[in-house]
């Protein structure tokens, strides 16, 4: 069944303020969803810095010309929320999921017989010979301006038993290799990729990212660790985004990721015989990178979907290599 990615916007306070004229700003009482969507103007009514929660996950306003989304997947559930400001101050919430586009799939890579995916992105319908390797669903929240994407890997807290530092960082290095390299499942071979995810250094300070579940400030640092999650979020990754004039959309400036250190089922063998109930954690980063370069969710269809699907499955690690819609998503962003 196709995840639903629904928000709801908690009431905040709103400070009296003064419009640049001197008159009196335009500001609700409260904040919500109605009130920013009629248009509220984050440097008059003082907002910068405020924090609006998202069915309880946490965002706070930026600054003017800069924005901040969250992924977050779990058990049970997924989400995605941004907050932006434009330059003039102009706030802006999205959390009602993005929008799913399907992909003209490069014919560099792939027969053209495949533009046309077989599945809708309207409906949750699974068909019999459903195969990721022919889905092109894909969606698009930011991107990095440069291909050389730096990330920080702390490889000393809060790993899970059995997880060693030299283990942990070898499977984080082949979920960034896979992005950067489009090592896909389905024998497509397209190296014209823009793009490397470049460990700078082992860390072991901890990523922007609390335990109530909220994105913090950006740091100007990009660190990918293990630490608590709240509830049964499995993974969740914050970018934070700068205006650029003269492009299209937010270009990220930094990303952090973090994996649950609170929970005991993990694996790195999910086709063993003795995985029963655990998450793939190489999977699962290899999900997380694709939000870290700016892919949110896609189409869910029960199984074996792409790597950039809502939902992740105990002891699958289908999502460890692309599928058709992360490389084409990859192709046409890099």
């Amino acid at each position: 069944m196709a995840t639903a990615l629904v928000a709801t916007f908690a009431a905040a306070p709103v400070n009296a303020a003064t419009s640049p004229d001197g008159g009196e700003a335009d500001c609700p009482s409260s904040l919500s969803v109605d009130a920013i969507s009629r248009g509220v103007n984050a440097i008059e009514c003082n907002l910068v810095g405020a924090e609006i929660r998202v069915d309880g996950l946490g965002l706070y306003v930026p600054e003017p010309g800069t924005g901040v989304s969250m992924e977050a997947i779990g058990e049970l559930e997924a989400i995605h929320s941004e907050v932006s400001t434009s330059p003039d101050g102009v706030l802006s919430v999205e959390g009602d999921g993005p929008d799913v586009l399907r992909l003209a799939v490069n014919s560099a890579f792939v027969d053209s017989s495949l533009e046309d995916s077989h599945v809708s992105a309207q409906t949750d319908t699974r068909e019999p010979d459903y195969s990721r390797c022919l889905e092109n669903s894909a969606t698009v929240n930011a991107n990095w301006f440069i291909g050389y994407v730096e990330y920080e890997l702390n490889t000393t807290e809060n790993l899970p038993p059995g997880l060693s530092p030299a283990a942990w960082e070898a499977l984080a290095l082949e979920s960034a290799e896979t992005w950067s390299n489009g090592h896909n499942s389905c024998g497509l071979n397209y190296t014209q990729f823009d793009l490397n995810l470049f460990r700078l250094l082992n860390t072991t300070s901890n990523s922007n990212i609390n335990a109530d579940t909220s994105c913090g400030t950006n740091d100007g640092r990009s660190i990918v660790d293990f630490g608590p999650l709240d509830g049964t979020w499995l993974g969740w990754t914050c970018t934070w985004t700068n205006w650029v004039p003269g492009r299209p959309s937010y270009t990220i400036v930094d990303a952090d990721v973090r994996i649950d250190s609170t929970r005991s089922n993990w694996t790195t063998s999910p086709n063993s015989s003795g995985c029963s109930g655990d998450y793939d954690i190489q999977a699962l980063m290899t999900h997380e990178f694709g939000h870290f370069i700016g892919f949110g969710h896609v189409s869910e269809w029960g199984g074996a979907d792409l790597t950039m699907s809502p939902e992740l499955t105990p002891c699958d690690g289908s999502a460890r290599l692309l599928g058709l819609g992360d490389l084409a998503v990859l192709s046409e962003t890099y």
